[in-house]
């Protein structure tokens, strides 16, 4: 099983791969998760335990099931694919998915502006709640706040 990204993902820009994370992970959740998932990603960046650059922890095997083939399940793995070739490409997006990433598109620069306040007070974990919980969501962990179907989580050693 490869653990590095697909070449169709890897040969993103760091911001592109960062929007196509983001869909692949919360495209359904209201605005506030998506905020959120990308705020964790963001705070994961700055604690540096997860890689020194937004690539480093995008690219950390299994942090994000959506860049996984294995994890992800095929529908929503080919979903992401089929939207870096369409970034990468510079393809316009119409209709309701070309709204949806304009909206990604913004948190994106928003965050990586420093623009958009963290509504997950410095989280470095979530996960979707209609899964059963991960071994790490407990004690010393803390649950911060809960936006859509996503709980987001700090102190995690």
């Amino acid at each position: 099983m490869p653990r590095t990204l697909d070449t169709r993902l890897s040969r993103l820009s760091d911001l592109n791969l960062f929007l196509v994370t983001l869909y692949g992970e919360c495209r359904g959740e209201p605005v506030e998760g998506q905020i959120g998932v990308a705020h964790v990603i963001q705070n994961r960046v700055r604690a540096e335990r997860w890689g020194a650059s937004l690539r480093d922890v995008l690219s950390q095997w299994a942090q994000f099931s959506a860049l996984w083939p294995t994890l992800s399940g095929g529908l929503n793995y080919q979903a992401i694919l089929d939207l870096a070739g369409t970034l990468y490409r510079g393809e316009t997006l119409i209709g309701s998915q070309g709204t949806l990433v304009k909206q990604l598109h913004w948190i994106v620069s928003g965050i990586h502006e420093g623009l958009v306040l963290d509504n997950t007070y410095g989280c470095t974990h979530y996960f979707s709640a209609y899964i059963p919980k991960p071994w790490w969501a407990g004690k010393p962990g803390v649950r911060m706040a809960t936006y859509g179907r996503h709980e987001f989580w700090a102190g995690i050693p």
